[in-house]
């Protein structure tokens, strides 16, 4: 498993590169040839799940962003996350996960709006937070 995610900051910095390829990617499915690597190394460690590793020309939802960021809490921590936020417009488990380890929020009371297109700012805050719920703050 990709030598072992040995370090947070570098998974999170793996994480946030691979946001970057989903958004810039430029050939059909496959990622840039710049991001191949990366790529490989990211499917090989287990952190991009199945549904996503052909979405890559498409703008990630907030919904996939928690798929992803579950798999990086899961494989990290070693732990399987068992607490669950509900929201009235998903019932997608792992944006429950985030929502219950406080990384993600809703855009209102009851709603999560997973299918919205996932902004940059989202990824920063969500990235931060999941940071700090893997107990390694980014320096402030």
């Amino acid at each position: 498993m990709l030598k072992r995610i040995t370090s947070v900051s570098a998974a999170l910095v793996l994480l946030l590169g691979l946001f970057g390829v989903f958004a810039m990617a430029a050939d059909g499915d496959y990622p840039s040839k710049w991001a191949e690597v990366d790529v490989q190394e990211a499917v090989f460690a287990g952190l991009i799940p199945d549904a996503l590793q052909t979405k890559l020309l498409q703008a990630m939802t907030r919904a996939e962003f928690c798929a992803l960021t579950v798999r990086l809490y899961e494989t990290v921590t070693g732990e399987v996350i068992t607490g669950r936020v509900k929201f009235g417009d998903t019932s997608d488990v792992n944006v429950e996960k985030m929502a219950y380890v406080k990384v993600a929020n809703g855009t209102s009371p009851g709603k999560f709006t997973p299918d919205k297109a996932l902004s940059r700012e989202e990824a920063a805050t969500m990235l931060a937070r999941l940071s700090d719920a893997l107990g390694k703050p980014f320096p402030k």
